[in-house]
C-alpha cells in the first residue's frame, strides 16, 4: 500500500508511546521498518512496546542472529482495528481544528484585501 506523507504520519503517531520514546532512542526506526516492510530484527528479547500497537506485533526469536528478536506487523491489519481508528479520528479532528482556524485567518485577511484594492 503506497501511503502518503500524511496518512504515514499518523500510523507513525500510533508508535509514539512515552515509555518507549524516553527509553528506546531507535524506536523511531524500527516503527519506520514496520511500517515500510512488515518486519525488522533488533537485539534483545522482548517488544519495546508492551501494550497499545505493542499488541498488533508479533515476535520471535531471529533466525541466525544472536540475542536478538524479529518484530512482525501487519499494516493492513492494523488498519482495521479499533485502536488505528480512535487514534485516527483524534489526529483528524486535531487537524479539522487547525485547519478551520488557519482558513478563518485566510478569509480575515481576505477581508483586509478590499481596504488595499
Amino acid at each position: 500500500m503506497e501511503l502518503s506523507n500524511a496518512q504515514y504520519e499518523v500510523i507513525l503517531h500510533c508508535f509514539r508511546d512515552p515509555d518507549v520514546v524516553s527509553k528506546y532512542p531507535g524506536w523511531h526506526n524500527i516503527a519506520k521498518k514496520l511500517i515500510e516492510t512488515g518486519k525488522c530484527i533488533t537485539p534483545g528479547d522482548k517488544c519495546i512496546w508492551s501494550s497499545g500497537i505493542g499488541n498488533f506485533i508479533e515476535t520471535v526469536e531471529a533466525k541466525d542472529a544472536v540475542d536478538c528478536i524479529q518484530y512482525k506487523f501487519d499494516l493492513h491489519e492494523f488498519m482495521t482495528t479499533e485502536f488505528f481508528k480512535n487514534k485516527y479520528f483524534s489526529m483528524l479532528y486535531k487537524q479539522e481544528e487547525v485547519y478551520l482556524e488557519e482558513k478563518k485567518k485566510y478569509e480575515e485577511l481576505e477581508q483586509l484585501k478590499k481596504y488595499l484594492s
